[in-house]
């Protein structure tokens, strides 16, 4: 269920970046769940309990500590945080970098993709 829901987050990113009329924050926020909702997925098969947190470096560390091999690239969606939580509800555009869109765009395909083969392994 973490995946499909993962996957859906990663489809509007997808959607939306593309888009000038979308602010970047939204389209953040999406690619914040879509990792979030990917490393729950995998912490679900360690049958890891993960809490209520949106922060992606708790997520990875957990993982690490249930045995998962993560690799170091996953840890650049650490970025991504503030964007789960801080900006749904604050104007904090003036204290980040303006949103590279396609490159968050390829690290949440990048990241849904490994989960994906974490979750779901293809048969040797």
């Amino acid at each position: 269920m973490l995946l499909g829901k993962a996957e859906q987050d990663e489809a509007a990113v997808r959607e939306l970046l593309r888009n000038a009329n979308v602010a970047g924050e939204i389209v953040a926020f999406h690619a914040q769940q879509a990792a979030e909702k990917s490393l729950r997925a995998v912490l679900a098969v360690h049958g890891v309990r993960f809490g209520r947190t949106h922060n992606i470096a708790t997520l990875i560390d957990l993982a690490r500590e249930a045995g998962e091999s993560v690799p170091e690239w996953v840890e650049e969606a650490t970025a991504l945080t503030p964007f789960g939580v801080a900006f749904r509800y604050e104007d904090l555009s003036a204290e980040v970098e303006p949103l590279d869109r396609e490159a968050t765009y390829e690290l949440v395909r990048r990241l849904l993709s490994w989960a994906e083969g974490r979750v779901r392994p293809r048969p040797s």
